[in-house]
């Protein structure tokens, strides 16, 4: 009898039909400069130069000047003067751009070749829309603003990848075939560091360091991610995984133990477990499920690397401890796990035969101009099944910061460069036993062998897997059952 499915079959692997896997290369929303044409027009050199792609209207109008000049002011008073375009260059592309002799289509303005704007009615701080639906003028205001933050020369934020390429390009570049490398992603190409360095070595080496290696990387030529395959970015010093968002809690606490609410306990302090740091998994790579599981399911999740060591730190120092985020999925067995955690000492087997890291890290500072009042990184995230949607959330949802989190961990013990702090998973269907527990059945049903999973979190890109079962493990005895006080009696002498 065929499986009861919510999802569409997934597209077969490497096919022009596999936009997870296409979307997980690229990162999100990437876009060389040779594909900047658009109905035959190639849209003006200032453009490329500034970093933007173009403007969503279909009937923008001309602004009145006190309109323009408040934008102007707004780009002009948040830039370096080493911008690779000065006022004069804003102007022009402003005015070529929005009323200049463009294709009358739907536009994006893309940010640093990552992040999309929506623009409505004007080009105007007010009313800037982020291209993620929530119709927050307010954000699109403050990503104008990261954008011309964005217009420094050299290199102040990074993705930082793990790869090997193909025996060709290692031939071409004159290094092992097949062999993990290091490097910046820059567009469509990664730039290698030299060889030898693994991401370990950069996170203990700190961003300053990095930055400098990044620079000198950016200068040759470096791979094509089409030639590329990407590994997990980093091999952890160890992994410790929070349950940071309440609405999981809610969801998750009556599909595992069938309890409802959330734990007084929860709200004290950002509670952790560790997890298996030898069970990590890249982009692209088959998930190896116990073979014993029939409740398969998936975590959204972004993680913070660390970087130095530290005992005790406060909030305030853990904020030099962190290095970047990466999105991870903390693969679950939920049976397993809801057999195990009857002994109270955590979900086990039910945990640590995967997790996913990738497909690389980003470096702290770019993720800056998404952080609220609070302190908390406003991304959405989302997690997909064979395409279809299932969850979407704010990690600003979050209970507590990154930075709490670090202290926390560290509280009368210690952190270490390479660690990784897991989030915890998204509410709003960051997984399926969330949905389980508010919907008292599996619906969406346990993730199946052949599923392709994908998560998405803005500013940070996506990760792709698809779900295997492992060779089934031997069997082992149960306890062995004796009465204590009558083996003690028998031992004395």
């Amino acid at each position: 009898m065929a499986r009861p499915t919510r999802y569409p079959a997934p597209a077969a692997a490497g096919s022009a039909g596999d936009p997870a896997r296409q979307v997980a290369r690229r990162g999100l929303a990437q876009v060389p400069h040779e594909d900047l044409v658009v109905d035959g027009v190639l849209w003006p050199p200032p453009l490329r130069a500034f970093g933007l792609l173009g403007v969503d209207t279909d009937d923008l109008g001309a602004p009145t000047d006190s309109q323009f000049r408040n934008i102007r002011g707004k780009v002009r008073g948040h830039v370096k003067q080493d911008v690779l375009v000065g006022a004069d260059g804003i102007d022009s592309l402003v005015r070529r751009t929005l009323w200049g002799d463009v294709p009358k289509r739907e536009h994006r303005l893309h940010v640093f070749g990552r992040r999309h704007i929506r623009i409505l009615n004007t080009w105007y701080p007010q009313n800037l829309l982020p291209l993620d639906g929530s119709g927050d003028k307010s954000r699109g205001h403050d990503l104008a603003i990261a954008a011309a933050r964005g217009c420094r020369r050299g290199v102040s934020s990074m993705r930082l990848a793990t790869f090997t390429t193909t025996a060709d390009a290692d031939a071409r570049a004159g290094a092992g075939a097949g062999q993990p490398r290091t490097g910046v992603v820059s567009g469509e190409r990664v730039h290698p560091f030299p060889p030898g360095l693994i991401m370990r070595d950069l996170v203990e080496r700190g961003l300053d360091e990095v930055r400098r290696l990044a620079d000198e990387a950016l200068a040759a030529d470096g791979h094509p991610l089409a030639d590329v395959r990407l590994l997990a970015p980093l091999a952890p010093a160890s992994v410790r995984d929070f349950v940071a968002f309440e609405e999981h809690v809610q969801g998750i606490r009556q599909a595992v133990t069938g309890t409802a609410g959330v734990p007084d306990a929860w709200y004290d302090g950002p509670t952790f477990y560790f997890t298996n740091p030898h069970a990590i998994l890249g982009p692209d790579e088959t998930v190896p499920f116990p073979a014993a599981c029939a409740a398969r399911d998936l975590e959204l999740e972004v993680a913070v690397v660390v970087t130095g060591a530290g005992r005790s730190l406060s909030v305030e120092q853990a904020r030099e401890h962190v290095f970047g985020y990466t999105i991870m999925n903390d693969w679950s067995a939920r049976d397993l796990q809801a057999r195990e955690m009857q002994v109270s000492l955590g979900p086990a087997k039910g945990k640590d035969f995967a997790t996913t890291l990738g497909p690389w890290i980003v470096t702290a500072d770019e993720l800056e101009p998404f952080r609220d009042e609070d302190g908390f990184l406003r991304l959405w995230c989302a997690v997909s099944v064979n395409g279809a949607e299932i969850g979407r959330d704010l990690l600003s949802n979050m209970g507590w910061t990154f930075e709490v989190m670090i202290a926390y961990a560290s509280r009368d013990s210690r952190v270490e460069a390479g660690d990784v702090l897991g989030s915890g998973t998204v509410g709003n269907g960051g997984c399926l036993g969330e949905l389980w527990g508010r919907r008292g059945t599996q619906d969406p049903p346990p993730l199946a062998p052949g599923d392709v999973v994908t998560l998405t979190v803005e500013g940070l890109g996506s990760l792709t897997n698809v779900v295997g079962v492992a060779e089934p493990a031997p069997e082992l005895p149960a306890a062995r059952l004796r009465d204590p006080a009558l083996a003690r009696k028998a031992a004395s002498p």
